[in-house]
């Protein structure tokens, strides 16, 4: 496999590529390709002083079935147990 991101890589063809390293090799070209676009961006439209945005808003509404219990309706069980 070539693999470009561990420098004890030696073997010049090591075998077939596997999809994983396919992959890794697919999303460092495509990054070494759009790097230079966006450090041009972020130089072009500098942002002023961002403070660190640290609120959440989190939702939480009890009450309703459990997914357990909704699940497993045992068509096969005695009609007092049966969903």
């Amino acid at each position: 496999m070539t693999d470009p991101f561990h420098a004890s890589t030696v073997h010049p063809c090591p075998g077939p590529e596997t999809r994983r390293g396919f992959l890794k090799m697919g999303l460092a070209g495509f990054a070494s390709l759009s790097l230079p676009g966006i450090l041009r961006l972020q130089a072009a439209n500098p942002l002023p002083n961002q403070k660190k945005k640290t609120a959440v808003i989190m939702v939480w509404q009890p009450g309703g079935c459990s997914h357990i219990d909704t699940y497993d309706p045992k068509p096969a069980a005695p009609i007092e147990y049966r969903g």
